[in-house]
């Protein structure tokens, strides 16, 4: 279950795409690896830490000595025939083919509908912090690498914003001047760390969990951002800046296709 919500935020396909159209496909694939890696690790920790719960456990449980076993009717035996495969849908399907149509109406039916609303919260919050913030104020942070890792550490945690949501605000940090490993870590810990997967492991495996939880990530998080900066240092990862007098028509194009359908949602949902 952990693995789970860890890796889903990062790795989902608007996640993936959206990252790569932002950052690159360098800084795409080692979050994806990153995150998948971090994800095992956490939960085979979680069952390591089980399991040694378990053996401190007195309990065992034992059959109930009134238990009376269920003879196997025809009936029965007859449904377990037919289902032997786990699906008891009719053998004869029909094999689904590529269609157009159906791929554009996944990318901006399907998929788009449901991330309009974080996408536009994101955009609106990466342009405030990147207009209303002074990179006067920030350089100073910026300045030491783990310092500014920790922040955004600090920052991401608390916050109830997806994978995808996520991304213009990074950008945002980083054309304040922050380094890719510190968006790294924004990115990495804020999808899987927020308020409300924070309660959720809480109440279903307990306390001892959740600081096993929150520990690995904000190691791992560090780590691999350190990496990142290490390996990646003169890797142009945004270039927002010195593109944005290069624009072309399939730039304008997008960018008025991307707002027509967030506002059409909006107000259809209205």
């Amino acid at each position: 279950v952990q693995s789970f919500l860890i890796a889903t935020p990062i790795t989902g396909a608007d996640s993936i795409m959206a990252t790569y159209g932002f950052f690159g496909w360098v800084f795409t694939i080692y979050r994806v690896v990153t995150a998948i890696f971090m994800a095992i690790l956490v939960g085979i920790l979680q069952n390591i830490l089980d399991k040694k719960e378990q053996t401190q456990s007195k309990f065992v449980s034992m059959p109930a000595p009134n238990a009376v076993s269920m003879p196997v009717t025809s009936t029965m035996q007859a449904s377990a025939n037919s289902c032997d495969t786990g699906c008891c849908a009719s053998d004869r399907q029909s094999k689904s083919t590529f269609s157009i149509k159906s791929a554009v109406r996944y990318a901006f039916v399907t998929l788009f509908a449901d991330i309009y609303f974080s996408l536009l919260i994101g955009i609106l919050l990466g342009a405030l912090f990147s207009t209303i913030l002074p990179k006067e104020l920030l350089a100073p942070l910026f300045e030491y690498k783990f310092l500014t890792y920790i922040a955004a550490l600090v920052i991401a945690m608390p916050m109830y914003v997806c994978a995808t949501a996520s991304l213009p605000i990074a950008a945002a940090f980083l054309l304040s001047g922050m380094s890719g490993g510190g968006a790294f870590v924004f990115l990495s810990a804020g999808p899987a760390t927020n308020a409300v997967t924070m309660g959720v492991v809480a109440s279903m495996f307990g306390r001892r969990s959740l600081l096993l939880y929150l520990g690995v990530i904000s190691l791992l998080s560090i780590l691999f951002a350190y990496l990142y900066d290490l390996l990646f240092s003169d890797l142009e990862v945004l270039d927002i800046a010195s593109h944005a007098e290069h624009f072309g028509v399939l730039d304008y194009a997008s960018t008025v296709i991307m707002f027509g359908l967030i506002f059409y949602y909006i107000f259809r949902r209205k």
